[in-house]
């Protein structure tokens, strides 16, 4: 079963993701410049969580990087 994890990215949040996947390590989301995952560590432009709530937390988290 493949799980369209667009579906839990807010509309607000679209712009910044260039890419989800999923592998045996979890949930990637990778960010486009000029994005952060601001609940991870400073300039961080990939977030790998094992399972929809967690991956949720950081989605929230993700901010436009402001210089």
């Amino acid at each position: 079963m493949t799980i369209n994890y667009w579906k839990y990215i807010p509309e607000s949040k679209v712009d910044a993701i260039d890419e989800i996947t999923k592998d045996d390590d979890g949930i990637w989301i990778f960010l486009c410049e000029g994005w952060e995952a601001s609940r991870m560590d400073k300039g961080c432009r990939t977030i790998v969580e094992d399972n929809v709530k967690q991956l949720r937390y950081q989605i929230a988290g993700i901010r436009k990087v402001v210089e």
